[in-house]
């Protein structure tokens, strides 16, 4: 009798199994069961459109380099499948067992071999030090949840937008006295600026604090022979005469992390004039947000300060209109120093 209660008892299971697709095992996953999902995967619109006012974005802002799609289990944060693509427009359908999912797409991300849970991918770093964006590409991340269903395709859509801020230079206006004649723009780079990040959005590691030294890149800085130190995304040469009246306008683009603290990540810039040169600096406030683009018109109207920088900037010496956008529509803010 014993034995007879049992094979009903598994035959019965057998049913419930097989039919019902909310079945849930101890944990509260649906387990039993298979499902199909198909991933739409769509960059961002902010990734893709340029500022309204200038129409510039370099190829080196979207390029794919490498693209994964991993699907992991929303309760447990196991990972359940993965596939690798060789652009945003491909196909990925995976077959799942049923239940709660969480959808994650990375472009040009770091290695994610090693990537087994959930918690796994958000705490692999994108490090800005070292690498050349135009060449290997932004990193992108975005995520989707939804509901594997036997009886349904599941069409999660997963939006993938960069990680970085960015800063332009748009334009530089020479404002000095016409006894000066010129300036030249020698370079910009930027200080208080973070270098890393992790794919979960918890940001490390400021480069330049306060904006002059730092353990990445050795740069020339200042007449004097000082030098400098800095990533490659943080700094461009620039060498260019502007003279009284005239506006050097050839945007120049820099790369950082998100910086939405009190110490402020500052555009600088260094500027000769009658053979001596100056140091400005523009505060960028708390707007360095992920993906989002600020903009930058300064005016030179007086001599800077001295290098070395020793941190007095007096006002009066530039003007600066700065515009943070996520590349579409933002909030603008004029100040003076």
């Amino acid at each position: 009798m014993k034995r007879i209660v049992y094979v009903l008892w598994t035959m019965f299971a057998f049913v419930v199994s097989c039919n019902d697709e909310d079945a849930l095992d101890n944990r509260g996953e649906n387990v039993v069961g298979e499902g199909v999902m198909s991933v739409l995967l769509q960059v961002d619109a902010p990734c893709v459109k340029a500022l309204s006012d200038y129409d510039v974005v370099l190829g080196g802002e979207s390029k794919v380099e490498s693209l994964e799609v991993l699907v992991f289990d929303r309760i447990s944060g196991r990972l359940e499948r993965s596939a690798m693509l060789s652009s945003i427009n491909d196909e990925c359908v995976f077959e799942l067992p049923v239940g709660a999912k969480i959808v994650y797409a990375v472009v040009n991300g770091p290695d994610l071999g090693g990537v087994h849970m959930v918690d796994d991918l958000l705490h692999l770093v994108d490090e800005l030090t070292g690498r050349n964006l135009m060449q290997s590409g932004f990193t992108m991340v975005g995520s989707a949840e939804c509901e594997v269903k036997s009886a349904v395709v599941a069409k999660p859509q997963v939006n993938v937008a960069r990680l970085v801020s960015r800063v332009v230079l748009r334009s530089v206006k020479c404002n000095l006295a016409r006894q000066y004649e010129k300036m030249t723009l020698d370079c910009a780079f930027l200080g208080n600026a973070y270098v890393c990040q992790t794919l979960g959005g918890t940001v490390s590691v400021m480069a330049n604090i306060g904006g002059y030294q730092d353990a990445g890149k050795t740069l020339p800085i200042g007449l004097d022979g000082t030098l400098g130190r800095c990533p490659e995304s943080l700094y461009r040469s620039v060498g260019s005469d502007v003279y009284s009246g005239q506006t050097f306008s050839s945007p120049v683009y820099l790369y950082c992390q998100p910086n939405q603290t009190d110490d402020y990540t500052c555009l600088y810039l260094l500027v000769t004039i009658d053979g001596h040169q100056y140091y400005y600096r523009v505060p960028l406030d708390k707007g360095l947000k992920a993906n989002v683009s600020c903009a930058v018109d300064a005016v030179i109207t007086n001599l800077g300060a001295p290098l070395p920088p020793d941190g007095v900037i007096q006002k009066g010496e530039i003007r600066a209109t700065v515009v943070i956008e996520d590349w579409s529509v933002g909030n603008l803010y004029n100040a003076e120093f």
